[in-house]
């Protein structure tokens, strides 16, 4: 219970304490979105990460066929070091930001009143035996709760071997140089789709202990590693209808050729501007737009509006198309942008207001950096100067239908 003094007001002591736990609350708030940017920059680096990359390519293969698909192993070698370095710098900010909040209570303790500021640093005000006991009881509580996790359960062994068999097995697909395991299979039989639901499979198949193996004191029951009703009860039903609204948007934008004249603006006026400035520009007016509208219906929507801008510039689609995508996951200022931002807004006690006062640098550093990539990286990994078979084709009738136009 907080002490006044013999006016009613609070005394120095509680005000200084209400100080250090409001610059404490709000620098946990920045720990908590860095959460968040965590879990949004590290889904971008796996083509399994986020819903995107998947809903890209099933379109790239629905306009230009199985060779126009990003492989998961080049994704990988572009996307995870693009990833690292905008965590860094990410992070760089949060802790900044962090320190901004909190700085007050580290060059003072706040149970010294004014006039004894001057005595910090002597005997008397170095750390108490309470400070100790107390850090010490940190320590051991830590401790105590990792020995209770134990070690490595037979479900848990089962599950890294499951996951590190699905990477595996979207690493190698098809690789360029040698035939993946696509190979083994006739010509669109085979997808992503295929290993994710095997493996997924996979859990509702293998037991949850290895006593289920013991043919003499076997379980009655069998129990695998993930049961129906326990996924039912746990799945997010309420984000995945938020989604398929999402899907809804875009197709019916479209189907009604909402956008078809902002297609054909950009297509007229940016032909023979320079690739890079057409990048700066998608990723930057895709950032915004997802802000207030949501990641799936912005790339829906402008997926093939970047493929005809692609066709009509002659540039390779990836280029566009990779950059769209990336910016797409990188919008954090809005909770609507992306799904983790909604869950994060609505299970933390956070803000709309702590997250654009934190997530406008953050967008500017991931727009930065998806830029300075994937103009110098990223014509290494993906060969953006070489426009393939199955985009000269699209290319080609694209060039004859626009001067068809003119004419």
């Amino acid at each position: 219970m907080d002490s006044k003094d013999d006016n009613g007001k609070l005394t120095q002591q509680d005000e200084d304490q209400r100080q250090e736990i409001d610059c404490y609350y709000r620098g946990g708030k920045y720990m908590l979105l860095g959460i968040l940017y965590g879990l949004n920059l590290g889904g971008s680096a796996t083509l399994i990460g986020t819903t995107q990359p998947p809903i890209a390519n099933g379109y790239m293969v629905g306009r230009y066929g199985p060779g126009s698909v990003i492989s998961y192993g080049k994704w990988i070698a572009f996307a995870l070091p693009l990833e690292l370095v905008s965590s860094f710098f990410v992070y760089l900010w949060v802790i900044f930001l962090m320190w901004k909040v909190t700085r007050k209570t580290k060059n003072k303790n706040v149970y010294v009143s004014e006039s004894e500021e001057d005595n910090i640093g002597n005997d008397d005000m170095q750390p108490k035996d309470g400070d100790k006991e107390l850090d010490g009881g940190v320590k051991a509580y830590i401790k105590q709760e990792s020995l209770k996790l134990g070690g490595l359960t037979w479900a848990e062994g089962c599950t890294i071997a499951l996951i590190t068999s699905l990477t595996a097995l979207l690493c190698l697909t098809d690789m360029d140089d040698v035939d993946g395991w696509f190979a083994l299979f006739p010509d669109g039989y085979t997808s992503n789709t295929c290993a994710t639901c095997l493996i997924a499979l996979l859990f509702f198949v293998l037991p949850r202990d290895l006593k289920q193996f013991n043919l003499i004191d076997k379980p009655t029951k069998y129990t695998s590693i993930l049961e129906w009703t326990y996924v039912v009860a746990r799945v997010p039903w309420g984000v995945i209808i938020t989604l398929g609204g999402y899907f809804a948007l875009g197709s019916a934008l479209q189907a009604t050729g909402a956008l078809a004249g902002f297609q054909d603006f950009l297509s007229e006026n940016l032909v023979k501007v320079d690739s890079w400035i057409i990048v700066l520009a998608i990723t930057i007016f895709v950032s915004l737009f997802t802000e207030v509208v949501g990641n799936m219906a912005v790339l829906l929507v402008f997926l093939p509006i970047v493929t005809s801008l692609a066709e009509a510039t002659n540039n390779h689609p990836h280029l566009f198309v990779i950059p769209l995508i990336l910016a797409d996951q990188m919008s954090l200022m809005l909770p609507i942008a992306t799904v983790p931002n909604l869950v994060f807004v609505t299970y933390a006690n956070t803000s709309t207001i702590d997250m654009i006062k934190c997530g406008w640098m953050v967008n500017i550093i991931c727009l930065f950096f998806v830029n300075l990539f994937i103009n110098t990286y990223g014509y290494v990994i993906f060969d953006f100067d070489t426009l393939p078979d199955w985009a000269s084709i699209a290319t080609t009738t694209m060039s004859t239908v626009t001067n068809a136009t003119i004419v």
